[in-house]
């Protein structure tokens, strides 16, 4: 039995169907910019197996901050009005992740590869296709690409902030303090 989403999907005209793609993949690109649930699923993506103790990192930079008003309304919001139910950080995480895999897929290739800083020539048919339209192979290896290099960056962030308090802990403790200009 086809659910309501997928009777009203075959219903729709071929532009019908483009604008609704397009309308999805303008909310996925505001998902993918918001800082709070991109931090928040590289801290995720950040396995101790690949990065050690720097997701931990990554997820404590994400949580110093006010999130975002979207990542409070699609993320946060829900589970504080749901009677019982608690925000844990594995619950943000994942959460994220799941919000960052969807708007992934709902790109356009040749914009998806764009974020990631590729300026070549897409090939010609992959142009103007969604990665939700690709071959399983293909999407999972254009996926996978994102959030490695999303994660790899945060965590960059991280292994600078923590260059930072280590530097700040030895000035505070060897260096001369600072004096005020007058």
């Amino acid at each position: 039995m086809a659910n309501k989403k997928e009777k009203q999907e075959k219903k729709l005209g071929p532009e019908e169907e483009a604008k609704v793609r397009e309308s999805l993949a303008k909310e996925a690109e505001e998902n993918l910019e918001d800082v709070t649930l991109s931090s928040l699923a590289a801290a995720g993506f950040a396995t101790p197996e690949q990065y050690g103790k720097l997701g931990t990192e990554v997820y404590r930079l994400a949580t110093n901050q006010t999130p975002t008003q979207r990542a409070y309304d699609i993320l946060y919001k829900p589970s504080l009005q749901t009677e019982g139910e608690s925000l844990s950080g594995l619950k943000l995480k994942k959460g994220a992740q799941n919000i960052m895999i969807e708007s992934i897929r709902a790109l356009k290739v040749e914009n998806l590869l764009k974020r990631m800083g590729y300026e070549g020539k897409v090939l010609e048919k992959y142009v103007g296709r969604y990665v939700n339209g690709l071959s399983d192979e293909d999407a999972n290896e254009i996926l996978g690409a994102y959030v490695t290099t999303l994660t790899d960056s945060y965590v960059g962030k991280a292994l600078a902030q923590r260059q930072i308090n280590v530097i700040g802990g030895l000035e505070n403790k060897f260096g001369e303090p600072k004096k005020e200009k007058e």
